[in-house]
This record gives C-alpha cells, sequence and structure tokens, in this order.
C-alpha cells in the first residue's frame, strides 16, 4: 500500500542564471526547462523515498544467502543511498500492489490489506527485532470452491530475472522464505504468489505450499543474528568471488574499510526486549532511531 510522504523535502531552488535559460519559444530553453524538472524529481525521489535503515531485522531478507550480509544490514554497517531513479523503480513495486490487488477484487477475490485495526497485517518476533508487512490476505471467489485464507505476495523483477523464475521455492528462495515465515506466523498453509515482468507487464502466477518447519528456521535464524555481538562467517575468503564483489558491504567483509558511525556498528550496544537497544557504556536504553544514527564520541566499532 503507498503511504504518503509526510517528511518535508527541500529542493535546492533554481538559479537565477539558470531561470534566464528558459526561454519557451527555443527547442534549447524547453529542453533546459525538461532537464530542471527531471532533476528536480530525481532528488526529490532521492530523499523523500530514503526512510534510512530499518530498525527491524526483515522477513524479507532473512533468507539471503550470506548471513554475514544480513548481520551487517541489521547492524547498519553501512547505508546505501540510492538514486532518485532507483527509489522510484523500488516504488514500482508498491504501484503494481494496488493493480494486483484491483484486479483480484474485479473477478470477485476478497482481499484485506490491513487488520481491524486498520493497520497493515504485520509478523513480529524476536521480542519485536523481527518482522514484516504482508502484502495482504486473500480468499477465492466462492465458485472456486476453497473457502480459507491465503497468503497474497508481490513481486516485481526485471526481464532477465523474470525469465528465470520457474518455482519460486528453487527460483527465488528469499521470497519463498518470506513467505514460509508469514505463513508460520499467520498461520497460513498456502500463499499466491504473484510476479509481475517490469520490462513488459507479462505476469506469473503461482500456489505455494508453505513450509513452516523452514519459516521456524528462519525466525531461529533472525533470534541468532539479532543477539549476536560477532558478524558470521564470511561467504567466501575470496574477494574476487562475484557473490561478494555485488554486494553492498565488499568493502567492509572484504577490504577492511571503516564502518558507518551510530550505535549500532559500536560493540557497547545491544538489542534488549521490547524492540529497543541498550548502550552498555552509557548504561541507557537507547531513546530512538535518531539517537542511534548519531552515536558518540566514545563509538568503538565492532569490526
Amino acid at each position: 500500500m503507498i503511504q504518503p510522504v509526510t517528511k518535508l523535502v527541500t529542493i535546492k531552488p533554481v538559479s537565477e542564471q539558470d531561470r534566464s535559460l528558459f526561454v519557451l519559444d527555443t527547442a534549447d530553453g524547453r529542453m533546459r526547462l525538461a532537464d530542471q524538472l527531471e532533476t528536480d524529481i530525481n532528488e526529490w525521489c532521492k530523499i523523500a523515498f530514503d526512510d534510512g535503515p530499518r530498525t527491524h531485522l526483515g522477513a524479507s531478507i532473512i533468507g539471503a544467502e550470506c548471513d554475514r550480509q544480513t548481520w551487517y544490514t541489521w547492524r547498519w554497517m553501512k547505508h546505501k543511498v540510492f538514486s532518485g531513479q532507483m527509489q522510484r523503480l523500488f516504488q514500482d513495486g508498491h504501484w503494481y500492489e494496488e493493480r494486483f490487488i484491483e484486479m483480484l477484487r474485479g473477478i470477485g477475490c476478497e482481499v484485506s490489506q490491513v487488520n481491524e485495526a486498520g493497520e497493515q497485517h504485520r509478523i513480529y518476533a524476536c521480542e519485536g527485532h523481527f518482522g514484516g508487512s504482508t502484502d495482504g490476505g486473500m480468499k477465492l471467489p466462492p465458485s472456486y470452491g476453497l473457502d480459507f485464507p491465503f497468503l497474497a505476495e508481490f513481486k516485481t523483477i526485471n526481464d532477465k530475472n523474470f525469465q528465470k523464475v520457474h518455482d519460486v521455492q528453487f527460483d527465488k528462495e528469499q521470497h519463498f522464505g518470506q513467505m514460509c515465515v508469514y505463513g508460520v506466523r499467520l498461520g497460513l498453509k498456502f500463499a499466491v504468489y504473484f510476479l509481475v515482468n517490469k520490462n513488459n507487464g507479462e505476469m506469473k502466477i503461482e500456489v505455494v505450499a508453505l513450509d513452516w518447519a523452514l519459516g521456524q528456521r528462519l525466525i531461529d535464524k533472525g533470534q541468532w543474528i539479532i543477539t549476536s555481538q560477532r558478524p558470521p562467517a564470511k561467504l567466501s575468503d575470496n574477494a574476487s568471488d562475484w557473490r561478494c564483489k555485488m554486494c553492498d558491504y565488499h568493502g567492509i567483509c572484504q577490504l577492511n574499510q571503516p564502518v558507518d558511525v551510530n550505535c549500532r556498528t559500536c560493540q557497547h550496544s545491544q538489542a534488549i526486549d521490547n524492540k529497543e537497544w541498550r548502550c552498555n557504556l552509557w548504561n541507557a536504553v537507547i531513546p530512538s532511531k535518531e539517537a542511534m544514527l548519531a552515536g558518540c564520541s566514545s563509538h568503538s566499532p565492532l569490526l
């Protein structure tokens, strides 16, 4: 579900010199105005859609191949700032979600995106530090004769990766693991997996039998990652391994580059109950995400 952006985003105003170039009765002037609009839209998307690192460990990443990568993400080792163009691509997934729901309701499905309190369906585990938001639950039209709820999961990928997906359990293990986590926590045995090719709108639908045992193992893995004060083993000790070179943490993991300075990357911080973090140096609960991002002058890197 697309949520309205509430944060104030300030875009650098157009300079007087640049304004003077917007001569609309010339092709060059019109092109300069169009370029300025694109620049400002990209800058707005870059800022407005960047919510910073997640405070929780997401079910969407717990099934990743590299446990060390997952731990780095959880401990905020490096926050990657995406371009406006990339942020728009990420938003495509939310927009397609709304289209999927409209189509499902159009054929007579019941689709629920929120609970009785009007909040998006979420699952929590590991003292509140692990969790995720489902895309929704659905019941098929009465004529299908299957009167029980399914988990609904919507994904969008590019054409190259779309052509590789034939069975989500084997071809998109991370997506399958995410659904199994939701299934075991919500008591759902089946999911309907919707996949869209962002290049041409082609669609694949798969009805998936969820593995509750796998879901619980991934939750247990989340507990281990959340409580660990040391990183798991590397996926490879070879810095040239293609899997490692594609990772956002390649420089930190393989080349000993410095980590971001914040409370999560400090050896004095520790995840505690009720979604909170504690600083064992100052013997106090860290009060907010903003305070955690700021860190302090006594920062002592975990690595």
